[in-house]
């Protein structure tokens, strides 16, 4: 009736994943539930508000985008790998397009000249007033995000073919996940979790509306009795979801795996573990589904034990 069959591809699609649909919602709500008593947890805690003070005030966040970004190439080391200068260039978005929601992206570069990476960026971003959503915007685009992970895959030899054949939920999970180390990089690993839950559970929880509303077909009054949402906002997301089904499937559902292997090897390799290792592992072969991302990971485990 509502086209399920289509769907189930659409939606494995943008997931670059072989689960079913079923599987894949609860791997985001069992990630959004972790991830939100970690945060409740912190956010409780004496000396959370003072630092969180600090993070959002820290001077990194002042900085142009050029300068976050060699900033961020300047703290290579524990959370990901040193592989030298990456050539870049900043362009700033025409002011007739300052309106949109976009604060950033990153335009990877053409096959003859992999120093030609560029991070365009929306001039009405520097006037934000929550210059830390940028920074995370920048880590995101930026380093360690999709710009690192190009350059890293560059500087490992894979193919032009392999280099540009994309599996869009992994690439976007990889770059969530350079979002979700910023607050470790910075040196406030202890909020972190209150951080990253800020940065990054709307793009779960949108992920979770839209296969409930697209794929399952829940309505309104089922979304703001079990989710808590005033009817205004039930009504925004109905529609949204309904314009954009599938668009953000690609960031949460990215993230959900990424952030699942994460935690399970920190389970099996306890102080064994070491962060600027394990996301060399899961980009230097390039972009793939998260079938042959798990069995790299598990062997991963295998050979650190």
């Amino acid at each position: 009736t509502y086209g399920s069959d289509y769907l189930d591809t659409y939606y494995l699609l943008n997931s670059s994943s072989s689960d079913s649909l079923d599987y894949i919602l609860n791997l985001l709500i069992d990630v959004y539930n972790d991830m939100y008593t970690k945060y409740d947890e912190l956010y409780r805690s004496e000396n959370t508000d003072k630092r969180l003070a600090e993070y959002m005030n820290d001077p990194f966040f002042k900085l142009e985008c050029d300068e976050m970004i060699n900033e961020m190439l300047k703290k290579s080391g524990t959370y990901f790998e040193d592989i030298g200068d990456i050539s870049f260039t900043i362009d700033y978005f025409d002011d007739s397009l300052s309106d949109t929601s976009v604060l950033a992206y990153y335009r990877f570069h053409p096959l003859d000249d992999k120093d030609d990476n560029v991070i365009r960026v929306n001039p009405a971003a520097k006037n934000n007033d929550e210059a830390y959503s940028f920074g995370a915007t920048i880590a995101h685009e930026g380093i360690p995000g999709h710009m690192y992970n190009y350059a890293y895959a560059a500087v490992s030899g894979l193919s032009d073919v392999h280099l540009f054949s994309s599996f869009t939920a992994f690439d976007e999970g990889i770059a969530m996940y350079g979002e979700y180390l910023l607050p470790y990089i910075l040196g406030y690993d202890d909020v972190a979790d209150v951080i990253v839950f800020d940065y990054i559970s709307g793009y779960l929880m949108n992920s979770i509306l839209d296969i409930l509303i697209n794929y399952y077909a829940y309505d309104s009054d089922y979304i703001q009795k079990n989710f808590g949402i005033t009817k205004e906002y039930v009504d925004y997301y109905v529609s949204m979801m309904a314009d954009m089904p599938g668009v953000f499937i690609r960031y949460g559902v990215g993230f959900a795996y990424i952030y699942t292997f994460m935690n399970n090897t920190k389970e099996a390799l306890g102080d064994k573990f070491d962060y600027a290792d394990f996301y060399s592992m899961l980009i230097k072969d390039g972009s793939m589904p998260f079938a042959m991302l798990e069995k790299k990971v598990n062997d991963y485990i295998l050979d650190k034990q």
